[in-house]
Order: structure tokens, then sequence, then C-alpha cells
């Protein structure tokens, strides 16, 4: 009876089962399940996995970039997918945020989460305003894989494999048993770990003795990562620091008001009236463990550091592929949120101890045609302390505004906001919510739209280019401009023109961009051209035809038509050369006076005289 309360406890408190806390959801519940993610009826595999970032950064070349952070224990790559787009951004300089799941093999639900939270805001980026915004502004780092090692032996991804692994694939730990807790592994209370080599949460022989969390770190730091979301299995919790003790930290309050926040985006198995619940490890989980890498970040680095206890029902590791979208959609709005206040400054913890809450105010900015107007400022003020923050609409009239950067007096709830642009404003006080939107109307007359369609011909060396003339948007356009790799060469009256001047044999970039009185508009799509020289190539075909009858001409002396090969011979100015009797085509090779033979077929003559006759 003990051993099975002991073993019952184990498991317990190694996967993060709720004590007294259970929550069951109906999963008879209609879900929509209609999406073009890959993954959606499927757990992928390591190389399936691996593959699908491949074509990401394929379909997505100005918004995806691969970084390898290193190779895991059994020598695989560790990949991280870096979103970001190269548009014009509208702060100073990204803020970063990590997003990563899969440091526990079994944790399946982990590494869908992360995989389709890339998935979404690549494929939204042009249809969504707020992931448009948070792309162009935002670096934003996911490793939906951090321990492939692990998921390969847990069955890489296969319902009805699963072996339960939660560790590393290390097979050099003391005691010949396998693996390293890669949650337990980190620089912070690490010495108060479980130092059992058998247990489940075995944290290593030394802080960062793995290649998995030893790469982690280093790209953290590399990159100055700003915000950090850890995801695990299973639970329904939004935890905070720290994991690592029952007593608050410094931003305890700051936290909590972000968590309530974020868990207030929530569903649980796509029930919207049900949300997260959120708190310490051991307020949630019931104990309290050293050594994580949320507790890590947040301590060495000052960035804000949240983990998510994935929601799963009563399919604890592996749901069945029915569930695998409600799952990932439960999460994904707040890890947007998450995503969008990554530019929050925890400070040094003297300073700004306790930094404003995060409210965002956000919003488009329109002209009296309803079109978007681009680049124009929009201020916020607090009129209670004059405190003042500013940022430019971007390339869709889209801005965003975040109260937690009024890092001066910070606010209260009941200030009065001053928010205006141009000259148009308005008054506002915050709500209970974590934002609030507010479209804005000016009087600004707003810039052309973007050149959508440029057609090239090229002729005698000139390149001829001409597009459709884009919307004016109420505002007459008196100019283009035309860029070739990305430098402005010349304008044009018309949407008509001709560069007549590029270098022969090379590839260039040309991009179109229309002008009012109210400024330029966006750069059209960069177009590619190939300059060739159409002299060259005259002389060129001109060489070849001269080069084909020279051959044409040896090949008739050399070879005969078939009547004179029935003679046998021809005559030359100098000699007689004789056609072999054997195969018709080759000459005869004259060995002496007498005798001769054929190089192709080896007939021999040996009176050459008598065969003449």
């Amino acid at each position: 009876m003990l051993a099975w309360i002991s073993i019952m406890l184990l498991l317990i408190t190694s996967t993060g089962i709720s004590l007294g806390q259970s929550i069951i959801i109906d999963e008879d519940t209609d879900f929509e399940n209609e999406t073009d993610y890959p993954f959606s009826e499927t757990y992928p595999s390591v190389e399936e996995l691996y593959e699908w970032y491949e074509s990401l950064e394929s379909e997505y070349p100005d918004l995806v970039k691969k970084h390898n952070i290193g190779r895991s224990w059994e020598g695989r790559n560790i990949w991280v997918l870096e979103v970001t787009s190269s548009e014009d951004t509208r702060v100073d300089d990204k803020p970063a945020i990590f997003i990563d799941g899969g440091l526990h093999a079994r944790e399946w639900s982990s590494i869908q989460v992360a995989s389709y939270f890339a998935w979404r805001i690549l494929s939204e980026y042009r249809h969504n305003d707020t992931i448009y915004w948070m792309v162009n502004n935002r670096r934003i780092f996911v490793c939906p894989l951090l321990n492939p090692d692990g998921y390969l032996y847990d069955g890489n991804g296969a319902i009805g494999s699963g072996r339960l692994w939660r560790k590393n694939r290390n097979d050099t730990t003391p005691s010949n048993s396998v693996g390293v807790d890669l949650n337990r592994n980190w620089d912070i209370y690490w010495g108060y770990g479980d130092d059992e080599p058998q247990s489940q949460t075995y944290k290593g022989e030394s802080p960062f003795s793995e290649n998995e969390t030893s790469a982690l770190k280093d790209f953290i730091l590399e990159n100055n990562i700003q915000s950090y979301q850890n995801l695990h299995s299973f639970g329904g919790y939004l935890l905070i620091p720290w994991s690592h003790s029952p007593y608050p930290s410094q931003h305890d309050d700051w936290y909590r008001d972000v968590a309530e926040n974020m868990v207030s985006q929530t569903t649980l198995y796509g029930n919207e009236k049900r949300r997260y619940s959120y708190g310490r490890a051991d307020e949630k989980i019931g104990y309290s463990a050293t050594g994580t890498a949320s507790d890590w970040v947040y301590d060495s680095t000052g960035a804000h550091s949240f983990t998510f206890e994935i929601y799963t029902s009563t399919h604890r590791f592996y749901p069945p592929y029915r569930h695998i979208m409600r799952i990932n959609q439960d999460l994904d709005e707040a890890l947007i949120f998450q995503s969008r206040i990554t530019d929050v400054d925890l400070g040094d913890g003297d300073k700004l101890l306790f930094p404003p809450t995060p409210y965002l105010v956000y919003g488009r900015v329109v002209d009296s045609n309803d079109n978007e107007v681009s680049d124009r400022s929009v201020s916020l003020t607090n009129r209670e302390t004059d405190e003042s923050i500013s940022i430019k609409t971007d390339n869709n009239g889209y801005y965003e505004l975040n109260l937690a950067n009024l890092l001066g007096s910070g606010y209260q709830d009941d200030d009065t906001f001053f928010l205006s642009v141009d000259n148009t404003s308005l008054n506002f006080t915050v709500d209970e919510t974590w934002g609030s939107r507010f479209d804005l109307t000016t009087s600004y007359r707003s810039m052309p739209s973007i050149v959508e369609t440029i057609e090239i011909i090229q002729e005698d060396g000139v390149i001829k280019l001409t597009w459709d003339v884009p919307d004016d948007r109420g505002n007459p356009i008196y100019r283009y401009n035309i860029y070739r790799d990305g430098k402005l060469i010349d304008h044009s009256n018309e949407n008509y023109y001709q560069d007549t001047e590029p270098e022969k044999f090379r590839f260039y970039t040309y991009q179109i961009s229309a002008v009012n009185s109210s400024g330029e508009g966006r750069r059209s799509e960069e177009v590619d051209v190939f300059i060739i020289n159409t002299d060259f190539f005259y002389y060129v075909v001109v060489g070849t035809a001269f080069f084909a009858l020279v051959l044409i001409v040896y090949k008739r002396r050399k070879y005969w038509d078939e009547d004179e090969q029935n003679n046998n011979f021809v005559e030359t100015s100098s000699k007689d050369l004789h056609f072999c009797p054997n195969c018709k085509r080759e000459l005869l090779e004259v060995a002496t006076d007498s005798s001769a033979y054929c190089n192709g077929c080896g007939f021999a003559i040996q009176d050459l005289k008598e065969f003449e006759k």
C-alpha cells in the first residue's frame, strides 16, 4: 500500500498534475477544425517538423529565418524560427520574445502550441492588423522542439507509441541510467534539485551540463530576450515566478496583473466560458521546482518569464488527434498578447520595482475617405501627470501604445488620458480589461496606395516599365519615383518609364512608388529582371551559324553521298582516297603502296591496285 501511494505521489510531482484542482471539460462540444495548418490532425515527426521549418523559410523569405542554436546529445540540430519583417519598424529597437516547447519529450501539446502560433502569425501577417504590427515591431523567436532526441524516443509523434519519456537522451549519466530533466538543469537553486540519476527529475551533474540547455541559455543571452514563454503540459495554468520558492517575486503584483490579462484571452478545450488560472507553482501544482528555465531567465536577464501548463483534459500527455486544434487555439491569443507587451521593462528592481501594468491602446488612423494613413504620430498624454508617449502609424495606418511605458510617473486606473493625431483627439480612462481600441479619423490627406502591378519589356538594352495607376485616395498623384536596387534613380510623371542606362549581363530589381502632396506612398514589391546585350546575342547567333556551315562543308568533304560511296573511291587534288567496301563510310588508311585498312571496321586490302580495277 505504501509503495502504491509513493508511486502515485511521484507521478503527480513529475507530471504537473494539480492537487485537488482537476477541471474536466466536455469534449463533445462542437468544434470547427477548418485550417491550413499542416499538423492540425497529426503530431509531426522530428523530420516532418524540420522539413516544415524549411518550407516556412521558403514561403516567407522576408519574415522567417532559421537559427541552428546547437546540437542535441545525439547530434540532432536544434532549430529556432525567427519571425520578424523587413518593413520599417515604428520602435527604436525591436523587443524580442522567445517561446519554446518540447523541453520535456512527452509533452507533445507544447510542440503543437508553439508550432501553431508560428504558423498563425505568418499566415495572417497580411490580413490581421494586430499581427501585422506585431511582426513589424517585434522579434519573435519560436523553438517548438528543444528536445528532439527525447521526442524521437518517446514515439516521434505516433499516438500509441509514447513511453512517457520526460528527459533528454544523455547516456553518460551515472548508475547506467539515461537522461537529464532539461527543466531542472538551469543555474538557479540547482543544488537543491534531484540528484538521483534514475529519477524523472534528475538535475544533471552540473548546471547547464546538457547540450540543449546550454545552447538555449547562450541564444537567450546573445539575443537580448525581453520576454520568455516556456510551454509545458498538462494542467490548465499560467505559472508566474517563482517556481523554486513558495514566496512571491519582487514583481509579484505586476506578474499577477499581467497573468490575469493573459488568461482572460484563453479558453479551456475550446470552451469560451472557461479560462486558465494563474499563480506560482506551489499555488497551482502543489510543489516548487528548482533549476527551471523560466526562473533562470527572469532572475538572470530581467526578462518577464511565464510558463503555460497546457490543459489537455483527461488525455494527459497524448491528446487524440481530433483535439489538437482546440488545444492550440486555447492559447494563441494569450501568446499574441505576451508578444505585444514584450516592450515592458521590469527595471533593475529599484527604480522600476513595479512598472505600470500593461494596457494597450490601439487602432487605425484613417482620412476622411476611410483610407489608412501611415507615418502619422499618435500621442498619448496622462492628464494627471503630463507624461506622454507617442508612436507613428504603421504602413496600414495601425498604431499601438502601451501604458506600461509611462515609466516616469506611471498611471492610476482613474487617470484621464488624452489621445491625439493631427487635429483629432479624444479623452478616455482605462477599463478593467487589457486594452482599448480607438480608431481615429484625421483631416490629413492620405498618401497614394501601393503600386500593385509592374510589367517589364526589354528591347535593345533598354528596360521599359509600365504599371497600373494606384488609388490616389482623393489626393492626385503628380509623380512616380523609380527605384533600382533600392536606390532612387529617376522620376516619371506618367505610369511609364524607360531605363536606358542599365549595365549589361546582370540582375536588377525595380520598385515604383507614387507621390502626391501628402508624400510618397509605399514602394511596390520588387520586380527582378536580367539585363542582356542584344548586339552580343546577334554576334553569337551569326558566329554559331557560320561555325555550323563550316562543319557541314567539312562533313561533305569527308563523307560523300551514297552514289559516290558506291564508286568506292574519290579523287582529290593530292592523292586517291578510298572508301571501305565493307562499311561504306570510313576512308581506307594506306599502309603501303599496295595495301590499306579501314579505321572503322578493320577491313584490310592486300592488293590496292587490284582493288582499284
